[in-house]
């Protein structure tokens, strides 16, 4: 299969993904999953008072691991490439 042939006609724009804006299935679990880094960025800043970069880079990780784990993000540029092929 040519990549071509692996796009999707959604809403007249060309896709080479299937975006999922429910993840969870529901509207309320997809945005609290949402949330967790925003969440943890702010607990971070304004309640335990933790320095800006250190609750940045929290933030960056509790994102990483939503997407990882809920979103199901492909980690490994080879897991990428092993998933393009026919």
């Amino acid at each position: 299969m040519d990549s071509s042939a692996a796009t999707r006609h959604i809403g007249g724009m060309l896709t080479p993904w299937p975006q999922s804006y429910l993840p969870l299935g529901t509207l309320l679990p997809s945005a609290l999953v949402a949330a967790v880094p925003v969440i943890v960025l702010l607990a971070l800043l304004g309640v335990w008072h933790v320095r800006a970069h250190l609750a940045a880079v929290a933030g960056l990780a509790a994102a990483v691991a939503v997407a990882v784990l809920v979103e199901e993000v492909v980690v490994a540029a080879e897991g990428v490439a092993k998933t393009q092929e026919p």
